[in-house]
């Protein structure tokens, strides 16, 4: 593999860390946009989904995902698929989503044999009691595997939103049958 092989392999894999991301922020706002209307029975289905969507669109990643755990928790779905819908939305939002904002902001000098990220939050430490305080910065070596691997994990992520908004969609076209199959479509984007 050549250095600008290797180079590109790394911005490779931190672009699909960032659309990834995308995607999951993308089924928490349709899950948030789905189960709405069925929180109250005199919701007007078409007239509540634009409205969502303009709020949504202004919220970041963090809030929309608890923005999905409370309209999941208040929904009619069943306790199992609260259940799994939250502790997958919890993993994102607990474990993915910091280590998702620290190579998306993160300053990265990727090279021919490693990247390099470093968090640019520098801490004024003491090591010990009356001595001069340092500035540290942290820096983390990766791998090119490494950054796959994320990105692999933040993509299985997707999937599993992707199944869970499958149960989601069966639950509702059983609650309710009258709705339009356009609007029974709640992941309609393919991870």
């Amino acid at each position: 593999m050549t250095t600008s092989d290797n180079t590109q392999r790394g911005y490779a894999a931190i672009g699909r860390v960032c659309a990834h991301w995308s995607d999951i922020e993308w089924f928490c706002q349709r899950i948030v946009e789905v189960t709405a209307p069925f929180l109250a029975t005199d919701f007007e289905r078409d007239y509540v989904r634009h409205p969502l969507t303009i709020v949504l669109s202004h919220m970041d990643g963090r809030n929309r995902v608890a923005t999905a755990k409370v309209f999941v928790e208040m929904s009619v779905l069943k306790s199992a698929t609260k259940k799994k819908v939250t502790a997958a939305l919890n993993r994102i939002d607990n474990e993915l989503r910091p280590e998702r904002n620290r190579y998306v902001h993160d300053e990265w000098i990727v090279s021919r044999h490693r990247a390099a990220r470093t968090t640019l939050r520098p801490r004024i430490t003491k090591e010990q009691a009356r001595q001069n305080s340092c500035i540290k910065m942290e820096t983390r070596i990766f791998s090119n595997e490494e950054l796959e691997a994320f990105a692999d994990t933040l993509g299985a992520a997707v999937s599993e939103l992707l199944n869970l908004g499958n149960e989601i969609e069966a639950e509702y076209a059983v609650a309710a049958p009258s709705l339009k199959s356009s609007e029974q479509a709640l992941l309609g984007r393919a991870g």
